[in-house]
């Protein structure tokens, strides 16, 4: 069990290490199908020698206390509600019986492993670009497509060129009142043709819904709408929800409306589909 223990702990650890390296960061790779369906066949042999060999190792007898107190150990700073959902099926999976749980971590801690192994081994597609550390990573610009117009994030284009271009004058792009700003594909194209031959262009065609606009992942790791689908879900719900339209004052109230959000709506630079 100390073995075990040790082992799922370093794991962990160095996970954990991987993790806090991309918080905040959001880069792309192109699809690769035969790089995934080799990984896919290699899983499994892996794990069946990783198995053979820790299944030689003595072992203890697991009880949910024993199994609780680990995990507490190895994962000290877990959000409490998911600690208790984690708590909850850990003692489901004990009272019903229905499986072993030292084949059940041996079977993570192979897992764990193999993770481990992949990111080594391919650092470029795991961990963000680092100039020292990994400048074999892919400086990829995702290219959106919305009503037959391709447009990308500036602030994302920037980095990119910047990255690319070490020795230029750097480019800088800020948000104003929380919108990011956007650029013309075929603009761009012919704008930073001497800066961006190195830069990865890959199309990103925008997902709709009936009634929902799909989020859209941020350079930061956060996420975002378009301006016209945020229009479009508040003037559905100035409609639908507070009927609006049915109220006796409604034109004064939607031109209220309107112009308390004439800033937020106002384009900052030529319309990408004029």
């Amino acid at each position: 069990m100390l073995r075990m223990y040790g082992t799922a702990r370093e794991l962990l650890v160095d996970l954990k290490y991987h993790e806090e390296r991309i918080l905040g960061v959001c880069e792309f790779i192109k699809y690769d199908a035969n790089w995934l369906s080799e990984m896919h066949n290699e899983f499994p042999q892996f794990q069946k020698i990783c198995l053979a060999q820790e299944s030689a190792a003595a072992c203890e007898d697991w009880s949910f206390e024993k199994a609780l107190k680990m995990f507490k150990a190895l994962l000290p700073e877990c959000d409490k509600n998911a600690y208790h959902g984690f708590e909850r099926n850990l003692r489901n999976f004990f009272d019903s019986k229905i499986g072993d749980f030292h084949e059940d971590n041996l079977a993570i801690q192979s897992f764990a492993k193999y993770l481990k192994m992949l990111i080594s081994r391919n650092p470029e597609l795991f961990l963000p670009y680092d100039k020292e550390k990994n400048p074999n990573c892919p400086i990829t610009v995702r290219v959106f497509e919305s009503h037959g117009v391709q447009f990308l994030m500036k602030s994302e284009l920037f980095n990119a060129i910047n990255i690319r271009n070490p020795n230029s004058k750097r480019l800088e792009c800020k948000e104003i009142n929380g919108k990011l700003m956007a650029m013309n594909y075929e603009k761009v194209q012919k704008k930073y043709k001497d800066r961006i031959g190195n830069i990865e262009f890959i199309k990103c065609p925008i997902q709709k819904t009936t009634h929902k606009a799909l989020p859209i992942m941020t350079p930061t790791g956060g996420y975002c709408i378009l301006a016209m689908d945020f229009l479009f879900e508040v003037l559905r719900e100035l409609i639908f929800g507070y009927n609006i339209f049915q109220e006796i004052d409604c034109e004064h109230k939607l031109r209220r409306f309107l112009l308390r959000y004439n800033e937020f709506f106002s384009p900052h630079h030529v319309n990408l589909f004029s």
